[in-house]
Formats: structure tokens, sequence, C-alpha cells
């Protein structure tokens, strides 16, 4: 049995959560999300459970049950072949036929086994760091983040290894379709509560569910709003006519019990506010023509050609390694090493957001901000704002964000330079719902030619593109 006991965590001057608890065992078979906005410690929850992270209070306990972990980057460590990574998960040597046990249970050969680690795809990694932990037989899985970087066939085949595993898993996912596919609790992780909101069902059901647990809230806060301000009313009125009454007194031990028991007001959702991009008179904008494009004697790319108007929305699909962040790359003008032209560059204002964030996390949030968009004092901090950076937050270190924050800090950086051609790869990646959703409309309401690749199938329904690209 896994048992968490009143755990506490805070960061600085920040209680994450408090006195924080809940029970389960892997024979259970769980299956639970947890979700929350960006830095509400959903991952340092698990480093918790793991006993990488000591809670300020409060203790982790297992009783019978062992947990194994997948981080948000899978780590191979120093082995140079993926055998020597998988034989580090044997207790003994002589077991290593459970390795290819292991291996056809995630759906890899044995031809695996001599691959550099370095050469591998995200639904690659993810595969055999389960394989890995399989190795060691655990009851429960803890997961972070596992979708990012995967194709849309490697989130369907984790979605069916959830499904099938014989003990409890826990995800930490914003991935609204796995979470509908696979999940059958959803426990929100608050800020404003300093703890868990616990919903049954998928992520339909979860929406379903904070909806009337909000309304319900404003409801009672409403009703003893009301009592309040009558009692106050009244208290007020007569407290000058008849000051030592009875009935005064027993108005005021009600309103004092009222506000004892009272409903705080409940918040809605702080959400991340975009700004909006000027529409582009020109109409066509780019025509790629890309002929070849090579990595050593490999041809990555080849006869590459398509026109990018104005308001076009473009899909760009294909499986892990079939070369979209590498046209990206092109189109984007990072790489110039290709045969062939992009005929419209010098009247367009291109703005990319990586796949993987490029900012310096050596310097503060707002130092680096600054530096990469030129803007300064207010300015800054209002845009920032936007972003869910307040005053509070700005002299943070770029290294101690979030992977959800870094992503709010690219967003904020590309859209300030006002581009009128938008490059987004994988954008939705460590981003939580609240972020997507906002991210949705963004990209609905603007009148620029974007290029889009994604593997979150929610997102990409919601974007409506009207042009697929497949490589």
């Amino acid at each position: 049995m896994l048992v968490a006991e009143k755990i506490s965590l805070n960061y600085v001057s920040e209680d994450l959560f408090e006195d924080l608890s809940f029970s389960f065992c892997g024979k259970d078979k769980k299956r639970i999300a947890i979700v929350g906005k960006n830095g509400c410690g959903k991952s340092s929850l698990l480093k918790i459970i793991l006993g990488e992270i000591k809670p300020n209070a409060g203790k982790i306990k297992i009783y019978n049950d062992s947990v194994a972990y997948i981080a948000q980057e899978v780590d191979f460590g120093k082995a140079s072949l993926i055998g020597e990574y998988l034989e580090g998960g044997l207790e003994n040597i002589w077991e290593d036929y459970r390795i290819d046990i292991a291996l056809e249970k995630v759906g890899l050969s044995q031809d695996y086994l001599i691959r550099d680690p370095e050469t591998l795809s995200g639904g690659e990694k993810i595969k055999l760091a389960l394989a890995y932990i399989l190795l060691k037989d655990p009851s429960i899985i803890l997961l972070d983040e596992p979708t990012n970087n995967l194709d849309q066939e490697g989130i369907m085949w984790l979605e069916n290894f959830i499904r099938n595993f014989s003990g409890s898993i826990i995800v930490v996912s914003h991935d609204r379709k796995m979470i509908n596919s696979a999940m059958k609790e959803i426990w929100e992780l608050s800020n404003e509560e300093k703890g868990i909101i616990k919903y049954t069902g998928n992520y339909e059901d979860f929406l379903i569910q904070r909806k009337e647990t909000f309304d319900r809230r404003m409801h009672d806060y409403l009703a003893s709003k009301k009592k309040i301000d009558k009692l106050e009313n009244w208290i007020k009125i007569n407290q000058k006519i008849m000051p030592f009454s009875s009935m005064l007194a027993q108005r005021k031990r009600s309103l004092a019990r009222i506000e004892k028991d009272a409903q705080e007001k409940p918040e809605a959702d702080q959400k991340i506010k975009l700004g909006f991009l000027g529409k582009n008179e020109e109409g066509r904008m780019l025509i790629i023509d890309i002929k070849e494009k090579y990595f050593g004697n490999r041809k990555v790319l080849n006869n590459i050609y398509f026109k990018l108007y104005n308001e076009d929305r473009i899909l760009l699909t294909g499986r892990n390694g079939s070369g979209k962040t590498t046209l990206l790359n092109i189109i984007s003008g990072k790489d110039t090493d290709f045969i062939g032209k992009i005929d419209g560059l010098e009247k367009a204002k291109i703005a990319f957001m990586q796949q993987f964030s490029q900012l310096d996390r050596s310097k503060r949030l707002l130092q680096e901000f600054e530096d990469k968009t030129g803007f300064s004092g207010a300015v800054s901090r209002s845009v920032l704002a936007n972003y869910l950076f307040g005053s509070d937050r700005i002299d943070d270190r770029v290294e101690n964000l979030s992977y959800g924050e870094l992503r709010r800090l690219d967003l904020a950086i590309i859209l300030a330079k006002k581009p009128n051609v938008l490059i987004l790869d994988e954008p939705t990646n460590h981003l939580d719902i609240f972020a997507r959703e906002e991210l949705e409309s963004f990209i609905l309401e603007q009148e620029i030619p974007m290029i889009i690749v994604s593997h979150d199938r929610y997102f990409v329904e919601k974007i409506g593109a009207n042009k697929i690209l497949k490589l």
C-alpha cells in the first residue's frame, strides 16, 4: 500500500500543498491522472512519493508494493548501448533473459540492445524506459508527462499499455485525449485549495464535475454573503437604538457563527492572456520549394513544395524522425544547408516556437525576456503578467522554472515580436490544460499564416487546420 500522511510542500515563500493525504494499493488497479496549473507541484508530488524530495511536513509509507518512475526526460545515464542501460535494471546479471521478455512487452526487438540511446525517437525512449522499470516488476508506476514528444502511434500504444498494466498507475498529464481514453480518476492539484480535489471518471467527466463544484461553491458563497450583509445592516441600524438588548447580542453571535462557517469566494481560473497579432495584407506569404536535404549521406527531405497563404493553418504530420523539425528549421531560416529555395522571406517576420526551449537557464526571468525581446521596464512587467509571471516571479532564475513555465515564457517572447508568420513545433508540450485552451482560442482568432506540428489530438481537433502536409 502507498500511503501519504499529511504531506506539505512549500517553495521559497509559496505553499504548494498542505496536509495532503491519500492511500491505495497496486492491486487496486488505479488509473489516476494528476492535473493542475504549471508550477503547482505535480512533478514534485511524484518525487516526494519516490523519496527524491523531502516534504516540509508529513511522510510517505509504502507497504508490500514497489514503485517505479519515468521522468519527463528519459535519462539513460552513461550507457552507450541500450543493452547496457537495460542490464542496470537487473538485480542479477544471470537473469538477462528477462530483458528479452521486457522488450517483447513494449513491442521492441532485440536489435535495440546494440543501439545508441542518442539515436532513439521520443516514442522509443519511453518504451525502453518502460522496459527498464518492468525488469523491476513494480506494482505502482508513476509517469510524468509521458506523451510529450510521442507521435500519435506512440501515444495510442502508451494508452493501451496503461489500460492493460496489472498494477496501479499515476500519470501527470495534460493530454486530454489520453486522460479520456485511459484514466479512471482525476486528481486536481489546486494552489487555491492547497491540496487535491478528486474527481471520478475521464476528462469530460472532470469538466462537468469541476463546473458543478465551482457553481455550488459560488452559490454557497453568495448565500452566506446575503445572510452576512442582512445581519450587518440590522446590527448597524439597531446598535444605537438598543445597545444592550439580548436580541442584538443574539444577532452578533449569529453573525460570528455564519462568518466562521462561510464559504470563501471561489476564484475563477487565472488564465494566460496572449497578445493579438496584426493581419498581413500581402496575401501570399511564402513559397517553399525544397529539392533535397541531407544529413551526411542520409536524405531526410525530398521534393517538398507548397505555398503558405494568409490565414493558412497548416498541420505538419509524420512519424517521429520523418523530418518535420528539419523542415521547420529550414523555413524559419535556422537551417540554410539545403537544395532549393523559399520565396517571400524578405517580407516574412517569422516567429518559431521550437520543440525544446532555447532559453538561457542561467539568467533571471525578467532579464531573459528583455534580452530576447528588447522590451524594458513597465512594458516587460505588463507582458509577463499576462503570462502569469507576476512581480513575485520575475526575479526567479530560469533554471528554477517548471517545464510548463518555460513554455509560457517561450510564448511570451515569440509573440512579443509581433510576427506575421507563426511556426509552432509541439507548442502544447508541458503546458497545463488551462494554457492549452487559451492557446487554442488564440490560434483560432489570428489572421496570419501558421505551420503547426502537434501530436496533441485534442489540440489538433480544436484548431481546425485547413491544410495537412504529411511527410
